[in-house]
């Protein structure tokens, strides 16, 4: 690993820190944002009863921090990709 993509890490890693500590999860804020449509059919609802019997999602549970970042290309800058990071705290 060289300086430059060292430098990147620790950014990386100082923005995820950052972001953790800023109580991202578990914030009591409301959503302004209204739903639309109609509400849930009793099909749909059982439909969704069914899946959490018949499908595990332990490995997505343990994920609790959410982190959208975009990354420059090497070469030229100002091509950027967006990448999403689904992450889970492992300690302090």
């Amino acid at each position: 690993m060289d300086l430059r993509s060292l430098g990147r890490a620790k950014i990386g890693l100082t923005s995820l820190l950052l972001l953790a500590s800023c109580g991202g999860s578990g914030s009591k804020t409301r959503s302004l944002v209204r739903e639309q449509g109609e509400p849930a059919s009793a099909t749909t609802r059982a439909l969704e009863a069914g899946s959490r019997l018949l499908q595990d999602t332990t490995p997505v549970d343990r994920l609790h921090i959410y982190l959208n970042g975009f990354h420059p290309m090497r070469d030229n800058a100002a091509i950027q990709m967006e990448a999403h990071h689904y992450c889970n705290q492992m300690n302090e």
